[in-house]
């Protein structure tokens, strides 16, 4: 998949896992502080919604949050195979009032996603 080579030519920990039965991968940078994409995958095929939010929670490859679960139920509504997460801020907390301005400065990687 194109963000599994993004994730490797970028030296980004891509972890992959299962939570509810349903398939997860996240990329993460080395420390596990930054989170720059997250797949939730339920079924194969290539209707996915994207979901542009602003800074990722404690939603990862092998867990969920009520966000990324309400998500997923939009999604099967509409028939969606997939969801992609990627967040303006890379900085993982679940609270963005939590971020200071510069915690949502321009990062290439993270807009590379």
């Amino acid at each position: 998949m194109w963000f599994e080579q993004l994730a490797h030519s970028n030296q980004l920990s891509l972890k992959k896992g299962t939570y509810a039965g349903i398939s997860g991968k996240a990329i993460f940078n080395t420390n596990g502080t930054r989170r720059y994409f997250l797949e939730k995958r339920w079924s194969q095929g290539e209707n996915i919604l994207t979901a542009i939010m602003m800074n990722p929670s404690n939603a990862a490859h092998n867990q969920t949050d009520d966000t990324v679960d309400q998500l997923i139920d939009v999604a099967k509504v509409k028939g969606c195979h997939a969801i992609y997460v990627v967040n303006v801020s890379s900085f993982i907390d679940g609270t963005s009032s939590n971020l200071n301005n510069a915690q949502f400065a321009y990062e290439a990687i993270n807009w590379t996603f």
